[in-house]
């Protein structure tokens, strides 16, 4: 009988150390799926971070040209809105200087068709002919005057309607300017 127990007690130790054994190589199995899994996921970040890292310099680079280009548009819109300040204020300066020569028209207009109301038998006034030639040679004078002051003042409202459609366009790239930068 001692026999037999010590027959059993030696199958229940082999089979211990079977189910040991199998325990501990299908452990091993499992871990080395794990680990095998754990390398292909680290290989797989080692793959996605060069990626990762060119798509951030490709950003950063992005960045730093939407930043120039905003500083561009910047200086373009201060140099155009001072543009626009220039040619405004050059088409006020004509606005006065037609004013002015539209007025001093005027005083030439009233000048030449002014009639003093002179006695012409005042003997110290000069003879008739002399009279005639003085006044034809101050008419004549005179109507020059007014035809360069009429040629002035053409000239000067044509450069304003050139300046103020310059103005316009101007503007208007001042306008699509700030709606670049806002929209930047």
């Amino acid at each position: 009988m001692i026999y037999l127990i010590f027959k059993m007690f030696i199958y229940l130790l082999i089979s211990t150390g079977a189910g040991f054994a199998a325990g501990w190589l299908l452990n091993q199995l499992r871990a080395d799926k794990v680990v095998m899994s754990a390398v292909e996921a680290s290989n797989n970040s080692k793959t996605v971070v060069p990626q990762l890292e060119s798509s951030i310099r490709a950003r950063e680079q992005e960045i730093e040209r939407l930043k120039d280009k905003l500083t561009n548009a910047t200086q373009t819109l201060t140099h155009t809105e001072a543009e626009f300040k220039e040619a405004k204020r050059s088409v006020r300066d004509q606005a006065r200087a037609i004013e002015t020569l539209k007025a001093q028209v005027a005083h030439l207009e009233d000048l030449a068709h002014r009639d003093d109301g002179f006695d012409a038998s005042d003997p110290a006034l000069p003879s008739e002919n002399e009279t005639s030639q003085a006044l034809t040679l101050v008419s004549a004078a005179l109507e020059q005057d007014l035809a360069d002051a009429r040629g002035r003042i053409a000239e000067l409202e044509k450069e304003r309607d050139l300046q103020h459609n310059s103005l316009k366009v101007l503007h208007s790239q001042l306008e699509l300017r700030r709606g670049e930068a806002a929209a930047g």
